[in-house]
C-alpha cells in the first residue's frame, strides 16, 4: 500500500526546519569552482477566479509527475485542548471520500505504483501525490477527490484515534521523545507550540467529528491554498485540467487567526523530569528563535551551523563529544516558522555528567559571542549551504516542496536565484553579531529527563530546579 499518512509524534522542536540545511556526517561540500548551477525550468503561474494559485513546472528528466496542494493553515491554529486537530484532519483526507472508501483509495494508488499522502506542519497542511506520467489522469483524479471530497467517517475517526493514541503512548517510552515533549511544553506553556503537532492521548480523546469538519470547512478553501504540479507534463494542458478539477471549489472568507508571539524565558528555567530507571539523561536546552521572515535568516543559519548544526564540524560536537567524550551526538537547531519557533540544543549523556555537559554548552555560546568565528569555519558553512542547494531540486517532488516553502513564507520570486549570493555575502563579523543577538545563554529553558537522585544536585548549580514525576 502506497498511502502515506504522518503522525508527527515528535513535536518538531529540534528536528524539523522548513528549508532544511543540516549537514550529513561524511558529506564533503564541493569546492566553490565545482558548484553546479541551480537550473530550474520555467515556472508558470496562474490564479483561478476562486483565488486558488496554480504553479506548474515542466521537468522532463523523469517520466514522473508530482501534485502538491498546500493549505496555509496548520497546527499553529490548534486550541490547546484540541492539539492534534490539524494533524487529524490531514490524516483523514485519504481515509474516505464521497465516492471512495479508504480501501478503494489505497488500492487505486497502489495499482498504479504511486504515492498519496496527507500531512500537517505548524504553518500548513499538505496533500501530495506522485505517479508516473502515464498514470497522470488516475493520480489527478485521486488527488482531487481526497482534497475536495473527504467525508470524515466516524468509523475512520475512531480507527485513527486508537492508532494515534497507541503510537503516542509507545513513543513516550523513548526518553528522547519525552524530552522533546517536555521541552516544548516548558518553553511555550499554553501556547500552541507547547503541544505536539499530532496531539496527546488526552487531546486526541477530546476531538469530535464536528471539530474536524469545522477545521476543514474553515481553512481548506481555494483562497487559502496553493497547488503546484511539477514533472513530465505540458503546462497548458495542466492548467486546463486543474481548472476543470478545481475551478468550482468554493471561495470563502478565512477566519482571522491570531498567532500570538510566545513569551521568551527570563533567566535559566530548569526542569528535571524524574525517570528512576534512567542510566542516561536526555538534555534539551534553548529559547525562542526567529520567524522565517527574519532578515537575518542566512547569517543565523551559518552561525548555527558553526555552533552546533554542522555535524562533525560544529563546535558543540568537537568539544562535548570529541574532546570531552560526554556524548555520541549533540545538535543545535533553529526551527523557522511564521512566528518564532524554538532554538534548541539536543543531546544525551550519563547521569553523572549532566552538569558538565550543560556547563560546556553554555560556555560554548559565551565563547562564540566573545570570539569571532574562524575563516575556515565560515567557509565550510558557506560551502555546505551553496554546494548542497542543488540537491533540493533533483526530483519533481523536491521542486514542488521548495516552491511551497517559498510561497508559504513569501520569500520572493528571486529567492532561488539569489540564495547562493546571500549565503556568500555573510561575513565573519555578521556571524559574531548573530551569536550575540540571537543566542541567549542567560535566558534559557533547560529540560533534563533522568534519574533525580543522580542529576538533581548537578543542576542546582545553575539555579532553582523544578522536579516533575513522569505523568
Amino acid at each position: 500500500m502506497k498511502i502515506k499518512t504522518f503522525i508527527a509524534l515528535i513535536p518538531l522542536v529540534l528536528f524539523l526546519s522548513c528549508g532544511g540545511g543540516d549537514k550529513v556526517p561524511g558529506y564533503k561540500p564541493p569546492a566553490a569552482g565545482e558548484l553546479a548551477p541551480v537550473k530550474l525550468p520555467e515556472i508558470n503561474e496562474k490564479t483561478l477566479d476562486n483565488g486558488l494559485k496554480l504553479i506548474v513546472v515542466e521537468h522532463h528528466e523523469l517520466p514522473v509527475v508530482s501534485f502538491m496542494l498546500m493549505v496555509k493553515t496548520g497546527a499553529s491554529n490548534d486550541p490547546g485542548n484540541l492539539a492534534g486537530l490539524a494533524s487529524f484532519t490531514a490524516d483523514l483526507l485519504t481515509r474516505g471520500t464521497k465516492s471512495r472508501s479508504a480501501v478503494d483509495i489505497a488500492e487505486e494508488i497502489d495499482f498504479v505504483g504511486g504515492n498519496l499522502s496527507s500531512f500537517p506542519g505548524w504553518d500548513r497542511s499538505n496533500v501530495s501525490c506522485q505517479v508516473l506520467t502515464r498514470h497522470f489522469e488516475t493520480g489527478l483524479d485521486l488527488f482531487t477527490d481526497v482534497a475536495l471530497n473527504p467525508v470524515f467517517k466516524k468509523s475512520e475517526i475512531e480507527r485513527l484515534r486508537a492508532r494515534a493514541i497507541s503510537y503516542y503512548l509507545k513513543c513516550r517510552e523513548d526518553p528522547a521523545n519525552l524530552a522533546n515533549e517536555y521541552f516544548a511544553e516548558y518553553l511555550y506553556g499554553n501556547h500552541p507550540f507547547g503541544y505536539i503537532v499530532s496531539g496527546t492521548d488526552v487531546t486526541l480523546e477530546n476531538l469530535k467529528r464536528s471539530n474536524i469538519v469545522d477545521f476543514y470547512s474553515a481553512y481548506f478553501v481555494p483562497n487559502n491554498s496553493v497547488l503546484i504540479v511539477a514533472g513530465d507534463v505540458n503546462s497548458d494542458e495542466i492548467f486546463k485540467a486543474l481548472e476543470e478539477k478545481f475551478g468550482d471549489w468554493k471561495k470563502r472568507d478565512i477566519p482571522a487567526v491570531d498567532l500570538t508571539e510566545p513569551k521568551a524565558p527570563e533567566g535559566l528555567n530548569i526542569l528535571l523530569v524524574n525517570k528512576p530507571d534512567a542510566t542516561q539523561s536526555q538534555i534539551r536546552m534553548g529559547h525562542l528563535g526567529i520567524a522565517r521572515s527574519n532578515e537575518d535568516y542566512f547569517s543565523i543559519s551559518l552561525m548555527n551551523y558553526i555552533y552546533g548544526g554542522g555535524g562533525f564540524s560544529s563546535r558543540l560536537l568537537k568539544t562535548v563529544r570529541a574532546e570531552m567524550g560526554l556524548t555520541y551526538s549533540i545538535h543545535s537547531r533553529f526551527d523557522y516558522r511564521k512566528i518564532p519557533g524554538p532554538f534548541g540544543i539536543s543531546t544525551f549523556t550519563k547521569n553523572e555528567s549532566v552538569g558538565e555537559a550543560v556547563k560546556e554548552i553554555i560556555k560554548q555560546i559565551v565563547l562564540f559571542q566573545d570570539q569571532a568565528a574562524e575563516a575556515e569555519e565560515l567557509a565550510d558553512a558557506q560551502s555546505f549551504y551553496t554546494g548542497s542547494y542543488p540537491m533540493r531540486f533533483e526530483t519533481p517532488n523536491q521542486i514542488a516542496e521548495q516552491l511551497m516553502h517559498i510561497e508559504l513564507y513569501d520569500l520572493g520570486d528571486d529567492f532561488i536565484e539569489t540564495y547562493r549570493d546571500k549565503v556568500r555575502a555573510v561575513t565573519i563579523e555578521d556571524v559574531k553579531i548573530m551569536a550575540g543577538r540571537y543566542l541567549h545563554p542567560d535566558n534559557m529553558a533547560i529540560v533534563v529527563v533522568g534519574k533525580k537522585e543522580e542529576v538533581y544536585d548537578q543542576l542546582t548549580e545553575f539555579g532553582e530546579v523544578e522536579v516533575r514525576e513522569l505523568d
